[in-house]
Formats: structure tokens, sequence, C-alpha cells
């Protein structure tokens, strides 16, 4: 591996260690608001439901690309996504 590609690959690490964090704290406040919430608001929890399990799969994946290197095509993907 090259200095480049080793430099690339521990920056992507760091970023993803704050990532994380992130993806702690909106999980926690989902869980929070579905906890908060009554039995009877069954759609609410759903969508609540829905977001974590789309919270542990994003992260999942950002493991994954950082694990291939592949996080900084990912982030220019977002760039260019959210540039309008």
């Amino acid at each position: 591996m090259s200095d480049d590609a080793k430099s690339r690959a521990t920056r992507a690490a760091s970023e993803l260690r704050e990532t994380d964090g992130a993806f702690d704290k909106m999980r926690a406040s989902a869980l929070e608001a579905f906890f908060a919430s009554k039995a009877s608001e069954t759609g609410l929890r759903e969508e609540i439901y829905r977001s974590v399990q789309t919270i542990d799969a994003v992260q999942k994946h950002l493991k994954m690309l950082v694990a291939g290197g592949e996080i900084e095509d990912f982030a220019d993907i977002l760039r260019k996504s959210t540039e309008g």
C-alpha cells in the first residue's frame, strides 16, 4: 500500500469514528422517541423502527466502504448529489 493510500485510509477511519458518534446520537434519539410514544401510535412507531433500520444500514455500509478503501469515492458521490 502506498503512503498516499495509507494516509487516505487513516483519514477515512478517523472520519468514520466521528461519524459513528453522530449515528449513535441519531439512533439514541430515535429510540427515545419510540419509548416516549404510546402503544396506540403504531404508524409513528413503525416510522421510527424504519429510521433505526436505515441508520444501522447506512452505518454498516460506510464501515464496509472504509474497509474497502472506497470512502473517498462515496464522499465524492454525496458531494456531487448535494450540489445543485
